[in-house]
């Protein structure tokens, strides 16, 4: 027989996953705004507050998200020990998750490498 885990372990899964996909869409949507010369320059129609929002606030969000979605796969690795179906769709759930945010860091490094090879400061953006 098999050990299953307790009903509060997919809840975790579920809204933990839920939780981590509208921050790292956030923080995505964040990123591509970062790469617009427009959103720099105010010729976009965005709002200044929220240019200002963004450059200020992208890393430290970052950094955070990457700490808490360390701390939610560790949590989820130790649950998915029975290595049943709940330890696959954890599993998925991890992957999607990582990925998205590696799609995150590499709009990053490439912006920042870019700028590099341009003779720009890092983290330079258009103003």
């Amino acid at each position: 027989m098999s050990h299953r885990p307790p009903a509060d372990a997919q809840h975790l899964l579920i809204l933990g996953t839920a939780v981590h996909t509208a921050l790292l869409t956030l923080l995505m949507g964040m990123a591509a705004l970062r790469e617009q010369a427009e959103f720099w320059r105010n010729t976009g129609g965005w709002p200044i507050g929220l240019r200002d929002f963004v450059g200020a606030a992208f890393y430290p969000c970052l950094v955070l998200e990457v700490a808490l979605l360390l701390a939610f796969s560790a949590v989820l690795a130790g649950r998915a020990l029975d290595h049943g179906p709940r330890a696959r769709a954890t599993a998925a759930s991890l992957g999607i998750l990582w990925t998205l945010c590696l799609v995150i860091v590499g709009i990053v490094t490439a912006n920042n490498l870019d700028n590099l090879f341009a003779g720009r400061p890092l983290h330079w953006h258009p103003g």
